[in-house]
């Protein structure tokens, strides 16, 4: 019985944690979206970077309470561990890394660019935080799937081996897509002069003589 209880506690607090991750994750990209046609200032980044706080907060919860299931549920023992939990580690993982390359890389970058538009940066560096936020997406989405479906719980490793370099990639490919056209540089406007205008001011150029 307490057993049980114990188990369901650490279930509940584990999908607290996933939905608060990806939560804070979602709404970090939206906060990006709503600000893609204004400059990169202090106010942006501060919001951007607690959020960055609060998912590796939500990370840390996510590795304890996950740690904690596998312990009550297989003791460790790696011979016991299906391949949905062995899928559901590298996730995590992955997740966690993607997190650590967002503080070191994509965070510096938009820094580093205060004053302009996302759209404006580099190439490479758009291509970096779409990259990233790409991950960063599937990631959650994908832990999400493993943590409530039943089908991917009996599911073979040959199956996760194709789905998972699938999700990613078009995770990816999608950020990038929508990245790159939704934080494209504003197009400068051409203002065709008008041809009275323009011989006004070529004659008037004329020095007299």
């Amino acid at each position: 019985m307490l057993t049980t209880l114990v188990s369901d506690l650490t279930v509940f607090a584990h999908l607290v944690t996933v939905a608060f991750g990806m939560g804070i994750a979602l709404q970090t990209e939206l906060v990006m979206l709503r600000n893609r046609r204004k400059p990169l200032d202090d106010e942006i980044l501060n919001k951007l970077s607690r959020r960055h706080d609060l998912v590796l907060f939500a990370l840390v919860g996510l590795w304890a309470t996950g740690l904690a299931l596998v312990g009550l549920r297989t003791g460790f023992d790696v011979s016991t561990m299906s391949p949905k939990l062995w899928t559901k580690l590298a996730v995590v993982s992955l997740l966690t890394g993607n997190a650590l390359l967002i503080g070191l890389i994509a965070l510096p970058i938009l820094n580093q660019g205060i004053g302009l538009r996302i759209g404006e940066l580099e190439f490479t560096e758009r291509v970096t935080i779409f990259t990233v936020a790409g991950i960063s997406t599937t990631s959650w989405f994908v832990a999400l799937a493993l943590g409530s479906s039943a089908l991917l719980k009996v599911a073979p490793a040959e199956f996760f081996f194709v789905a998972l370099p699938i999700a990613y990639a078009g995770g990816i490919l999608s950020a990038l897509g929508l990245g790159l056209v939704l934080f494209s540089a504003p197009r400068r406007r051409v203002v065709l002069e008008d041809p009275l205008t323009r011989f006004a001011r070529q004659t008037s150029a004329v020095p007299a003589e």
